[in-house]
């Protein structure tokens, strides 16, 4: 299990800076299960286009 810790206190940080965060935090694992509920279900499908387009 991977829990990363959000910019949520940077009222700039927006969907790609916490896209980043995440990122960042698995970007050297394998094969991953991602959970997210509300704004998470977005970063998720921003999460898989960047793992699709690494192993392309």
């Amino acid at each position: 299990m991977v829990a990363v810790d959000l910019p949520a206190g940077d009222g700039d940080a927006g969907l790609q800076e916490y896209a980043d965060v995440v990122v960042e935090a698995i970007d050297d694992r394998g094969e991953l299960i991602v959970v997210a509920q509300s704004m998470g279900e977005e970063l998720a499908e921003r999460l898989e286009t960047y793992r699709r387009g690494r192993s392309a």
